[in-house]
């Protein structure tokens, strides 16, 4: 019928490996590419910045990405069915959110496994947020432009079932959750079987235009950062932190 729909029985593929810190150790060589803001994207695209509605400080009521993201999230968006949108949760975080959205994250780690250490919370936390940092050469993700959060809603302006709520921090998280239980011999129930198909639309529509998938979050894809350079095998990144060409932004 539709790109979309085609693409359901297609199962996400495992992780050829684990995500670990050496892909903080890919070299950045930034294109210079300009940032945008998402104010104008075309009606197949609508914007709601989580973290701005949930009032986290510093989060900021535009959201911008970098342009070659943007135009791939276009992409993407014509090719959903009728009536179908792409909604963006959040993409560019300047350091202040970055810092706001760790401690707020492992404050709710903490607050799931009250036996870890400190050292063992920052950990499980680094797994679902970037540490901040302001050392150039490891950049999180969504410091650089490249990474956005996002999912789908239906003709009736209903969010898709994806199995786990966004910012979720239990393994249902995991892109392939689904698939691994299939693996090991469990028949999902419809309600999984529902959302582990919308999880496969979404991953291959997302990756037709171009876009990686953080496997972690079934909502996190980005392009042309460090995960994306360690993901398809490229030698260097092209994007590294950047920031809107707004004089009066504040982004410390």
């Amino acid at each position: 019928m539709n790109e979309w729909h085609d693409s359901m029985d297609i199962r996400i593929p495992f992780p050829e490996r684990e995500w670990s810190s050496d892909v903080k150790q890919t070299p950045i060589k930034e294109c210079g590419e300009k940032m945008v803001p998402m104010s104008y994207a075309p009606g197949r695209i609508l914007v709601r910045p989580q973290y701005y509605l949930q009032g986290l400080d510093g989060a900021l009521s535009e959201t911008f990405m970098r342009e070659s993201v943007y135009m791939r999230l276009i992409e993407a968006a014509e090719k959903l069915p009728r009536g179908y949108h792409i909604i963006v949760y959040d993409a560019w975080r300047p350091q202040i959110v970055q810092r706001s959205l760790f401690e707020a994250m492992r404050k709710r780690v903490r607050a799931k496994n009250a036996g870890m250490s400190d050292e063992e919370v920052k950990n499980a936390t680094m797994k679902y947020v970037a540490l901040p940092t302001e050392d150039k050469s490891k950049a999180s993700p969504h410091s650089t432009g490249g990474a956005v959060d996002l999912t789908v809603a239906d003709e009736n302006g209903i969010v898709l079932d994806m199995g786990s709520g966004f910012d979720d921090l239990s393994e249902k998280a995991g892109t392939a959750y689904f698939e691994k239980k299939i693996e090991r011999g469990i028949t999902l129930s419809d309600k999984e079987r529902e959302a582990a198909e919308n999880r496969r639309a979404l991953y291959h529509l997302m990756k037709n235009a171009g876009l990686e998938n953080y496997s972690d979050e079934w909502w996190h894809y980005e392009y042309g950062d460090q995960n994306w350079a360690w993901n398809t095998g490229n030698a260097y990144a092209v994007y590294g932190m950047t920031s809107p060409d707004l004089p009066w932004l504040e982004i410390c």
